[in-house]
This record gives C-alpha cells, sequence and structure tokens, in this order.
C-alpha cells in the first residue's frame, strides 16, 4: 500500500522550532524537518519504514480516510470544498504563472534527491520560504512575502 494514499499533516512547532509532519491514520508516524520540504521528504521515509516494520510484524495496515469521511467529519459540504477549490486552483495557477513572469532574469536552479524521489526547484540561488502550500497534484509551492521562490516536485521520477 503506497504511503501516497494518506493524509499527511504538517504544522509549525515552536517549541521544536521546526515543521512536524504526521500521517494520523498511523500511530506514531511522526516526522520533523527545518523546512516544509523537509518535513514531507522525512514523513515519507517514516511512513515507508512505518509499512515495512508493520508489514514484518504481520499487522493489518490501515486503510486510509476517504475525503469524504474527513469533510463530514469537519462539516464541509463536497459543493462548497469542489467550488473553493476549483476557484483556488484558477486563482493559484493565475499567480503561479504571474510569479514566474516576474522571476528576475528567469533563473533556476534545481536539485534532484534520489533517495525520496523529490525535484526542488528555486527561482533563489538561496531560497527561504515564510509559507508553502502543497496542492493535491503533490507539488509544494513556496512563498516568501506573497512572492513564489520556489516549488517542490514529489515523485518527480513518475511524471
Amino acid at each position: 500500500m503506497s504511503h501516497n494514499r494518506y493524509e499527511i499533516v504538517i504544522r509549525w512547532s515552536n517549541e521544536d522550532n521546526a515543521f512536524i509532519a504526521e500521517i494520523p491514520e498511523l500511530a506514531g508516524c511522526a516526522a520533523d524537518g527545518a523546512t516544509y520540504s523537509e518535513a514531507i521528504a522525512n514523513i515519507r521515509t517514516v511512513s515507508s519504514e512505518w509499512f515495512k516494520t508493520a508489514k514484518e510484524l504481520g499487522r493489518t495496515l490501515p486503510e486510509p480516510a476517504r475525503l469524504s469521511d474527513r469533510l463530514s467529519t469537519n462539516g464541509i459540504e463536497w459543493t462548497k470544498l469542489a467550488e473553493s477549490s476549483l476557484e483556488f486552483w484558477l486563482d493559484e495557477k493565475e499567480n503561479v504563472y504571474a510569479d514566474l513572469a516576474k522571476s528576475p532574469a528567469r533563473k533556476m536552479w534545481l536539485d534532484y534527491d534520489d533517495a525520496v524521489d523529490v525535484l526542488y526547484v528555486h527561482f533563489e540561488e538561496t531560497p527561504a520560504s515564510d509559507h508553502s502550500e502543497m496542492g493535491d497534484d503533490g507539488i509544494i509551492l513556496d512563498y516568501r512575502d506573497q512572492n513564489l521562490v520556489g516549488l517542490t516536485i514529489l515523485d518527480a521520477s513518475q511524471r
């Protein structure tokens, strides 16, 4: 079973001074990272080990929670989610393209981490984001002061 089907919850911890990533359906499956992207990469590694250990111990793997179950738990309606997701996606794509067009000298720095199959794309030589947003497509957009400074592409070799 692929860990890509499980919800990953990421939050900032002032106590740990790090991003904390957890998979709620997998008891004890958590990781941290100095950056959002690092926390994602680390939780992917930890979840792979979690699955391996569970299999070795003969434990039944939990099914990923369905989106509809998570929505109903939080009182969100499908139609409202679909509408807001579509609006956000359209607005976000416009913003990304606009940000790319404004990128100084349109330079990019690429870094591929084959251990976790992640491609990092930076639009500044030393990017430092203050917030990130992950889309359902496995692409994380990194921003600083409302400006796109990079993106992270998960499962890069499978695209």
